[in-house]
C-alpha cells in the first residue's frame, strides 16, 4: 500500500494546542541542488507540463530521467514537481506552464504591462487532458524505488494575487469555492488514480493565494477559506491517504502560517513540511530546529552549496 513506508511519530505541540511526548523525528532532505550529495537525501526537480508534453502524446522525460539516474547512482531519491501554474521572474517574460495544444479555457493577468494566462481549474477539457497526462506519468515512473514522491502544484490559486486583481475575472468565468473545490479533488484524484505504489504529496495554499498578499487579518475575517483548506486536506487524506505539503514556512509565522499549523498539526501523520535555510547564518539555526518540531516528516528544502547551509544540514541530519 502507499501509505506503508510512513511511519507515524509524535511530535511536540506548541502552546497553541496540546503536549505531546516527542520521541526522536524522521529526517529526510531534499536539495534543489546536490552540490554536496553527501549531506542530503535527494533532489526537488520541478517541470511545467508544457516542458514535459509540448506535443500532444509526445513527452519529453529527459530532465526526469536525468536526475532519477543522478539519485540513484548515489543512493538517494528524488521528487518529481510537476505544475500547470506559469511563474514570472522580475524583468522576465512569463514561463508558459500549460502546453501550447492545450485547448483549454484561460484567464489572463496583466499587472505592469506583463500579461500571465492561468489555466481555469474546473475546465471540463484540462480536467482530462490532465488526467491522461497523470497516466503517462505514472506508466513510467510508479514504484520506482527511486522516486520518494510526485508533488502536485498548489491548491490555492496563486495568480489571483501575485498578478494582480483577478478575482473579477474569475466569477466572469464562474469561480466558487465549491467550484474550486472539486477542481482540485478532480486534479489531485486524476495522479492518485494513476500512481498505485507512488505517494502523492499536495502542495498547500489557501483558495485565492497566499494571504500576506493582501490586507492585514485577511484570513481572520475570511474563515470560509481556512474551511476550505481543511475540507480539502481531510478529503485527500482519507480518501487518498496523500501526503500534505507545504514549503513556505518560515520560523516566525505570518497570520497564514500559524492556521497551516492547524492543519498541519490536526494531519500529522500525513504531512511533509519544508523549511528553506535562510541566507543569514544567525537566522540558520532557529528555522531549521523549528522546522523539526513542525510535523513528524520533513523536507528541508536547502542549497547544500552554502557554506553555512551546509554546516546546519550535517548537524540537522545527525542530531539525536
Amino acid at each position: 500500500m502507499k501509505s506503508g513506508w510512513l511511519n507515524c511519530f509524535a511530535i511536540l505541540a506548541s502552546v497553541f494546542f496540546w503536549a505531546l511526548p516527542a520521541p526522536a523525528a524522521e529526517k529526510e532532505i531534499y536539495s534543489w541542488g546536490l552540490s554536496n550529495p553527501g549531506l542530503v537525501d535527494g533532489r526537488i526537480i520541478a517541470r511545467k507540463w508544457a516542458d514535459l508534453e509540448p506535443q500532444k502524446g509526445k513527452f519529453n522525460w529527459q530532465d526526469f530521467d536525468n536526475a532519477l539516474g543522478e539519485v540513484k547512482a548515489a543512493g538517494k531519491k528524488v521528487i518529481f514537481w510537476v505544475s500547470f501554474l506559469p511563474t514570472a521572474t522580475k524583468g522576465r517574460a512569463p514561463v508558459k506552464a500549460v502546453p501550447s495544444w492545450l485547448n483549454a479555457k484561460t484567464y489572463t493577468v496583466t499587472k505592469k504591462g506583463v500579461s500571465v494566462n492561468f489555466i481555469i481549474p474546473w475546465d471540463e477539457v484540462f480536467l482530462a487532458e490532465w488526467k491522461r497526462f497523470a497516466q503517462a506519468l505514472a506508466f513510467r515512473y510508479d514504484g520506482n524505488p527511486s522516486v520518494r514522491c510526485i508533488r502536485l502544484v498548489e491548491t490555492g490559486l496563486t495568480g489571483v494575487t501575485r498578478y494582480g486583481e483577478t478575482f473579477k475575472e474569475l466569477q466572469r468565468q464562474g469561480y466558487t469555492l465549491e467550484k474550486h473545490q472539486e477542481a482540485m479533488r478532480a486534479i489531485l484524484g486524476a495522479f492518485e488514480d494513476a500512481f498505485k505504489v507512488t505517494p502523492i504529496c499536495q502542495n498547500l495554499n489557501f483558495p485565492l493565494g497566499d494571504p500576506e498578499f493582501k490586507e492585514p487579518g485577511y484570513l481572520e475575517n475570511r474563515p470560509e477559506e481556512v474551511e476550505w483548506l481543511d475540507s480539502f486536506c481531510n478529503y485527500a487524506v482519507s480518501k487518498y491517504q496523500t501526503i500534505l505539503f507545504f514549503d513556505g514556512l518560515v520560523e516566525r509565522p505570518v497570520p497564514k502560517d500559524f492556521f497551516l499549523q492547524k492543519i498541519f498539526r490536526k494531519y500529522q501523520d500525513k504531512t511533509i513540511v519544508g523549511a528553506a535555510i535562510p541566507q543569514k547564518a544567525k537566522d540558520i539555526k532557529g528555522t531549521v530546529d523549528w522546522a523539526l518540531e513542525m510535523a513528524d516528516f520533513k523536507i528541508l528544502v536547502a542549497d547544500a552549496s552554502n557554506p553555512e547551509s551546509a554546516r546546519e544540514l550535517r548537524r540537522w541530519k545527525e542530531s539525536e
